[in-house]
Parts: structure tokens; C-alpha cells; sequence
């Protein structure tokens, strides 16, 4: 019988913003199998999606009304036990609300995911369940293994589902027995792979897989004159730090009147009024255009600079990161990068595509790194950062993720599936 293939999002089709797995879904839906599109979330109205083996009909997480009743599983208090021995032994102490959530959505999962394979026939086809997150979702598809022990698990990991630091207290649900519950994880970055392999994630479990993005259709052309046209794009949330952006920037201005800055941010998030605080009193050299959210497809074509009368640079002063996907567009269009070097950034803003500042940056180093962007306007610099952008983040790493990684994992269900 044909493969199936479950693809667990995050959001989309229904969450505009994540367009990652948009990018994706293109090539898996060319793949030898049934392709089966499962969201963690659910909202309306989806986005259009390519013709897939079955219609868009399961949400994976409960809604918080119907949470509490999962709790009362005879499941629960088991997988909560385990849960807190496994953090408390690496001196971790889950918190109790992240704690409960992630064991209620791990068992709503669960309960939908057995349904579903159950009502389409799966557990007599060849199976695999591709999360493009590590989400509380793969502990409940990995409780369902001694059931279905032909169904393999495969998870991408990007930063704020990976690194135990980013969340609260260091409590990051499932982290400290991840490595029981999937066949394959595929970190987005080589720090990703370092960190996971130091964890103890067996290195024949471990591949690092970039991400990928479609191409600029033009390289950003400089803005003209001595000045600096400079964008940054994220949610504005702590991490992201968009508050020190904002007031490195117009100290820099301060301490440089003889620069003209334009800054032109695209995103919003709970802290965008501290950042319109911040740039009120920015000195008359530096312009701030704050954008707002954007649309993934005019975000991509906002970096190709001709809307803002010339890009020179692609600004970053996160805490933490895995490896942002708005550096790869960016970097596809030609804009050099100045971040901070957490994460895998550096992966991506290497020598003569970008330059990297400790994470406790002083406002020096901040003008030093941004003031240098005036030597990279020359078009054969931009171009050099372009190529280096489209060779490395290609959308053709997702094809390359099809044939290296789901397909033999294909291979081995069906393997088992025979041998039953």
C-alpha cells in the first residue's frame, strides 16, 4: 500500500506568518506518499495548499477549554512524574503551568494522531511523522510507538524549541529525554547539531539540514551617498532585544551627527511601544520608519531595497537565535549583516558577508560594526553576499531533506511494516 506521510506544522496553513513550511510543502508534495498536513494550530482561513493525499481536518492541539480533561488521563500523572525526575536530575524545575500544557498537548496528540491512523488505515501502510518543530506533539506521536512501532519520527529544530536557555527558567518541556523520542532530529544549524550531540543525542540520530529560501529576484542595491539605509525584521519580543536596537541606533546617531541614518523595522509584538519610546527622541540624523507587520512575500521583496530607496544592511542584536530565516532573505538579496553572534548566526554572517558582535556589545563596538557597513556598498560585495546566500540556503535543501532523510526513513517502515 502507499506511504503516508504526516507533516506537523506549527501553524500553517493557518497561521499566515509561518511560511516555512509553505516553502517546504512545494517538494513533499512530490514525494512517493500520501501527504497528510497537520497544524498544532488552528484558525481561519487557511492558506491555499498544493493538492495533498487528504484534506486539512486534524488540529493536534486542544484548545484551553478542553485541556483540563486530558490531565485526567491515566496517562498523565505518569508522563508528569517522568517529566520532573528527568528535569530534576539535571537540576531543572519544570514550571508548573509549561508543565502541564505541554503534557495535555502531548496527550491530545497523541489521542487525534492514534485516531487518525486508525480511521485511514495507516498502521498497515508505510508511516512517517515529520515535525517541523520538536513540539510537545512528538512526545505524544512517540507514546504511540509501541502501538505502531513502524511509524518513524523525524524533527527538524530550530533555536526556541532547542536551546534549554531560551525559555523561562530553563524549563523546556520533553528536552532532557528528546533524544528517546524521534528516529532522526535535524537541527538548522551546525551550533543546533553541537548542542544536541553534547546532550547526548546519538551522532547516528543527529544530521544538521539547513533551511531554505527563495531567491531575491534582484540583488538590493545600495543607497546612494555616505548615509546608511539599515532594516531589521523580527517580532518584538525580549529576546529579540528590539528596545536596544533602537536606542543603540539613536546613540549612534547621536554620537556620529555627521551620518544620516534611516532605520526601517518590519514586525510588531508586545514591546513595539518600547521601541516607538525609544526612537522618539532620536536626534534629526536618523530616520525611523517602523512598518509594522508585513506579509512574508512583501518582507522578501522589502529587502530587495528598492521601496526603501537602497538597503546597506541587515541589523540584529538578539539574545539568542537559532538560525533567523530573515538573514537568509536578506542575505540572498546582498545585504551584509550585523548581529549579535548567538545562535547559528555565524553560520550565516561569516567573513565578507557580515560582521558579529558579542551579545553584551558595547555601544562602541554597535558603531564601529554598523559604520563599516559604508565599505560594503560596492556592487561586487553585494553580489559576492548574494551568491554565497543562494548557494547555502537554497530552497533545494528541502529536496536534498526529501531524498537524504524521509524517503529512507520510508524505506525502513516499510522494512518493519513487512517483517510484522
Amino acid at each position: 500500500m502507499k506511504a503516508a506521510l504526516l507533516y506537523v506544522t506549527d501553524g500553517y496553513p493557518f497561521v499566515a506568518e509561518d511560511n516555512f513550511s509553505g516553502d517546504e510543502l512545494q517538494f513533499l508534495t512530490a514525494g512517493p506518499w500520501d501527504l497528510l498536513v497537520l497544524p498544532k494550530l488552528r484558525g481561519m482561513p487557511p492558506s491555499p495548499l498544493p493538492a495533498c493525499g487528504y484534506p486539512l481536518d486534524t488540529c493536534l492541539t486542544a484548545p484551553d477549554g478542553q485541556r483540563i480533561r486530558f490531565l485526567a488521563d491515566r496517562r498523565s500523572l505518569p508522563l508528569m512524574a517522568a517529566e520532573i525526575r528527568n528535569s530534576l536530575a539535571r537540576h531543572v524545575l519544570p514550571r508548573p503551568v509549561g508543565l502541564c500544557k505541554s503534557v495535555a498537548v502531548a496527550l491530545h496528540a497523541r489521542a487525534a494522531l492514534r485516531r487518525l491512523i486508525l480511521e485511514r488505515g495507516l498502521h498497515r501502510r508505510p508511516l512517517v511523522l515529520y515535525a517541523f518543530w520538536f513540539l510537545p506533539v512528538v512526545a505524544g506521536a512517540w507514546m504511540l510507538r509501541r502501538e505502531f512501532p513502524h511509524m518513524r519520527l523525524v524533527s527538524r529544530l530550530h533555536g526556541i524549541d532547542l536551546y534549554g536557555f531560551q525559555s523561562p527558567g530553563g524549563y523546556l518541556p520533553f528536552r532532557f529525554w528528546r533524544a528517546r523520542m524521534a528516529d532522526v532530529f535535524a537541527p538548522c544549524s551546525q551550533r543546533g547539531y553541537d548542542y544536541l550531540a553534547a546532550e547526548g543525542v546519538p551522532a547516528a540520530k543527529l544530521t544538521r539540514r539547513y533551511l531554505g529560501v527563495p531567491a531575491a529576484a534582484r540583488t538590493a542595491a545600495a543607497s546612494p551617498g555616505e548615509g546608511l539605509h539599515l532594516v531589521s525584521c523580527s517580532f518584538a519580543e525580549p529576546v529579540k532585544r528590539l528596545p536596544l536596537l533602537a536606542r543603540s541606533l539613536v546613540a549612534l546617531a547621536r554620537r556620529h551627527p555627521e551620518v544620516r541614518l534611516h532605520w526601517h523595522h518590519v514586525g510588531d509584538g508586545p514591546q513595539f511601544g518600547e521601541v516607538k519610546a525609544a526612537v522618539g527622541a532620536a536626534p534629526a540624523n536618523l530616520r525611523c520608519t517602523l512598518h509594522g507587520r508585513m506579509s512574508v512575500e512583501e518582507s522578501r521583496k522589502f529587502f530587495e531595497g528598492e521601496a526603501a530607496g537602497g538597503l546597506d544592511g541587515l541589523l540584529c542584536v538578539s539574545s539568542s537565535e537559532g538560525l533567523p530565516v530573515s538573514m537568509m532573505e536578506a542575505q540572498t538579496a546582498g545585504l551584509p549583516i550585523v548581529s549579535t553572534d548567538v545562535g547559528g548566526v555565524a553560520e550565516i554572517a561569516s567573513p565578507g558577508t557580515g560582521l558579529l558582535l558579542p551579545a553584551d556589545f558595547s555601544q562602541e563596538q554597535f558603531d564601529a560594526a554598523v559604520l563599516a557597513l559604508r565599505d560594503q556598498k560596492k556592487p561586487e560585495l553585494r553580489e559576492a553576499v548574494a551568491r554565497q546566500g543562494r548557494e547555502r540556503f537554497s530552497l533545494e535543501n528541502y529536496r536534498v531533506f526529501l531524498t537524504d532523510v524521509l524517503e529512507p526513513q520510508m524505506r525502513i517502515s516499510e522494512e518493519m511494516l513487512r517483517a510484522r
